[in-house]
């Protein structure tokens, strides 16, 4: 399978079919025809309104697909993690709501996961999710052992899918920082234990207690979804993590290109630091860390609460937050730089394992453009970007 490339469409409001085929359409059909290509992929994001609305009546499925396929779009594969207004309003920490502990989150990805099986045109079909819950909820709201759960029937379902439709859904919980799920080695850990003694055993329960199937179910139907701007928030180098993460079982399969924004040596440079705190705003939760020279890391659980005069930032090297920016150009702002280079350079490697998929996800730009042709054009220059690299990589 050759790696496909993909955008996200969680940069627009699709909080109804009609938002998602008046909206979302038109938006990415401007866009592929400013690239002059035939065709341009989705990673289709589906909130809980428009997944209500196909349960209800199916020919809304087929509404969505004429009006894809009118605009020469494909879906590549599925993001079913924000569920609830990603695009309207505040979100903050309700990105993660409802949270792997409620049945509501289950049921909501299995019902995107019937949907992406009809939605996407290849045979492997990625869907991805939430990664558990979200740390400062506190250590009941990140039971592991019930998000292994959920885990487990959410593969289970996948596998059942499978069968019928022929082709291999696989969910993708997506590592973010300061959830339950966001290092590499937490992640290690969570496939180490969590999943064989509490995943498998509810995969098999599902699946008439065959413990053939649950293995399978949880080897081919479960994987990672890799963010390069989640990594790099908590200082990951992308290639050591796809690859450690491979040989634990946890493969990632659909791999996010995105950059966030950093400043070097930020005790030296309070200009650069102001400047990024400048860049805190109230609709997205941008979580921030800043690493020591002792290797250390010392994580904000918002940018607001960044003090560009605390004195701890001396001991920094590097200071970096949650902030999606766009990949084709660094900010123009003195002093803040990009992370795009290192995430490019880690492509080639992560992008040999198969399956895979790719998609740029600046679901920012509804903050960072102040209209629809703005967004259009800088989501074209991003794919273009990422076209010449990926031809001269």
């Amino acid at each position: 399978m050759d790696t496909v490339l993909a955008y996200g469409s969680n940069l627009m409001p699709a909080t109804s079919v009609g938002e998602l085929t008046g909206g979302t359409v038109p938006f990415f059909r401007d866009v592929r025809e400013r690239l002059g290509w035939p065709r341009l992929g989705l990673d289709l994001h589906l909130e809980a309104g428009v997944i209500a609305a196909c349960r209800e009546d199916p020919d809304q499925i087929d509404a969505i697909r004429r009006a894809l396929g009118e605009a020469g779009l494909g879906v590549a594969s599925i993001n079913a993690f924000p569920f609830h207004s990603f695009q309207s309003g505040p979100v903050k920490d309700r990105a993660y709501e409802p949270s792997w502990l409620r049945r509501e989150r289950l049921e909501l990805t299995c019902a995107a996961m019937d949907l992406a099986a009809v939605l996407c045109e290849d045979a492997i079909v990625s869907v991805s999710t939430s990664p558990g819950s979200y740390l400062p909820w506190g250590e009941q709201a990140n039971d592991v052992k019930a998000i292994a759960v959920g885990f487990g029937r959410a593969a289970a379902h996948a596998l059942q899918l499978s069968q019928r439709c022929g082709k291999r859904v696989i969910l993708c919980p997506e590592p973010e920082p300061q959830c339950t799920l966001s290092t590499v080695a937490q992640s290690v850990r969570f496939w180490g234990y969590p999943i064989p003694a509490f995943a498998r055993p509810a995969a098999s329960e599902i699946l008439d207690h065959d413990e053939a199937a649950a293995r399978t179910a949880i080897a081919e139907h479960l994987g990672l979804c890799l963010d390069t701007c989640h990594l790099a928030v908590e200082f990951e180098d992308p290639t050591a993590a796809h690859t450690r993460l491979r040989e634990v079982g946890a493969a990632p399969v659909k791999l996010q290109l995105s950059a966030c924004p950093e400043v070097h040596e930020p005790g030296r440079d309070r200009d650069a630091v102001r400047a990024l705190r400048a860049m805190a705003e109230p609709r997205f939760l941008h979580q921030t860390t800043w690493r020591n020279r002792d290797g250390s890391l010392t994580r904000l659980r918002d940018l607001d609460a960044l003090d560009p005069a605390d004195p701890a930032l001396d001991a920094a090297d590097c200071l970096r937050t949650h902030f999606h920016i766009p990949i084709h150009r660094p900010p123009q702002t003195p002093g803040i730089g990009s992370t795009i280079d290192a995430a490019l350079a880690a492509l080639p490697g992560m992008c040999a394992a198969q399956p895979c998929q790719l998609c740029v996800e600046t679901y920012t730009w509804s903050v960072l453009a102040g209209d629809h042709a703005d967004r259009s054009a800088g989501v074209a220059a991003e794919l273009a970007f990422l076209a010449e690299a990926l031809s001269t990589r």
